[in-house]
This record gives C-alpha cells, structure tokens and sequence, in this order.
C-alpha cells in the first residue's frame, strides 16, 4: 500500500512539471517582452521645429509706398509757394474771385505785364501774368460791356470781347507806367490799364473770339510766390482758353 502511494504521487509530479515546461515555452518570448516594453523614439521630437521665414514679409515692409504723384497746370513754373488757381468758368453774370477784397491802400507794386502762349494746355491757353513786388493782391474777373476809368470815361481797347481784371490793395509804379512784353494775339488781342486809384489797379483785356458768333472764352485766375530773390516774385495770372 505504501509503496503504490508513492508512485502516484511521482507520477502527479511528473506531470505537473511537464505541463510547467510545455507552458513556459509556449507564452515566454523574451525579445516579444522587450519590445512590448520599449519606450517610444525621441529622436524625430529631440530636433526642434524650424521657425517660419520672415524674408517675405520683411521685404514687403521694406519697399517704400509710393507717394502721391503732385503735378501743376501746363505753364505753372516749379519754385514757387503759395498756388492757388480757380476753375474755368465764364464771368459775365458773376465775378470771378481771388483772395482777399478787403484794404484800399497799395501794399503791392506792378513790376512788370507778360504775355505767353500755352499750346500744351489741355485745353490750350493764352496767360496773361501780373508780376508784383512786396505783396501778393487779390483779383476780380468780369466780362463787361465797356471800360471806364476813375473818372469814367470810356477806355478803348482791341478785342470783340472786354475782360475786366481788377487788382485790390495793389497799384502801378510811381513813375511811368508798366508795357506788357510777349504776344497774346489772336486770343489776347489787346491789354491797357484802366484804373490806379488808392489801392485798385483795374486793367483791360481785349479778346478775340469768332466775328458774328456767340463765342464766349472761358477764363480762370491764379496767383503763386516765387521763392527765389527776384525783385518781383508775386504773381497773378488770368488765363484765357484758346
């Protein structure tokens, strides 16, 4: 009986140790466990990102914005300051109307009448140019019938068509009077002075428009200042289409 016992339990033994053996070949892997087990690669993450490249923008905030292109009428001189000028219009009804009116006493001084053609205009012009020393004097514009003087008597003058410039706080040189140089014709057919009493200066334009016609030419006043030392660097110019 005790010999019997212990066979059984050696052969339970036996088995048990071969099931054991079977087992551990069969779920033990050691290079399975390393790898189930290995940490993730860092190398990809250990390099640091590049940055983006600002050479485009940088570029573009270096190139300078273009500045507003400034360009003057045809016939309008660099140099100068104070440019003002009016629209093109047709003073018969209305004046037309430069600066200040106000003062009677001469503070600006006619130098000198020129007379220049402007076939570049667009539209083409004939300007008349008053240049003054001291001052800068307003203008009037008008279409009239006739020219009167101070003591209203009639001023003749050629021309179909009469354009009054009056001059305010201005007046001619003492001595003499001022002979305009240059050709106007046949737009500016003839010029005189009609008036140089306490601070108006009042001249005639004779212009030439189509005999027989209804043709009435457009007009337009401006003054500027020259900047250099001239003796008479103010200016006031009627300009007449044509």
């Amino acid at each position: 009986m005790t010999i019997r016992h212990t066979g059984l339990r050696a052969t339970a033994a036996a088995a048990m140790l071969l099931a054991f053996v079977a087992g551990c070949d069969g779920t033990v892997d050691p290079s399975a466990s390393a790898s189930a087990t290995a940490k993730p690669s860092v190398t990809a993450s250990a390099v640091p990102s590049a940055k983006p490249s600002t050479s485009a923008s940088a570029s573009a905030s270096a190139s300078p914005s273009a500045s507003p292109s400034s360009s003057l009428p045809p016939g309008m001189p660099g140099g100068t300051v104070n440019y003002s000028v009016t629209d093109w219009s047709i003073p018969s009804g209305a004046p037309i109307e430069l600066g200040s009116s106000l003062g009677q006493f001469p503070s600006a001084t006619l130098e000198s009448i020129e007379i220049g053609k402007h076939p570049e205009g667009k539209p083409a012009f004939t300007r008349v140019s008053f240049r003054f020393k001291d001052a800068l004097p307003s203008c009037r514009l008008l279409y009239v019938r006739e020219f009167k003087g101070a003591d209203d008597k009639s001023v003749l003058v050629e021309g179909n068509s009469k354009l009054a410039a009056t001059f305010f706080t201005a007046g001619g040189p003492a001595t003499g009077s001022v002979t305009p140089t240059g050709d106007g014709k046949p737009v500016v057919a003839g010029l005189v002075e009609v008036e140089d009493f306490e601070g108006y200066l009042g001249y005639g334009l004779g212009l030439q428009t189509a005999a027989q016609s209804d043709q009435v030419r457009l007009v337009r006043c401006g003054h500027l200042q020259y900047t250099d030392t001239r003796p008479a660097p103010y200016v006031v110019f009627v300009d007449i289409q044509g």
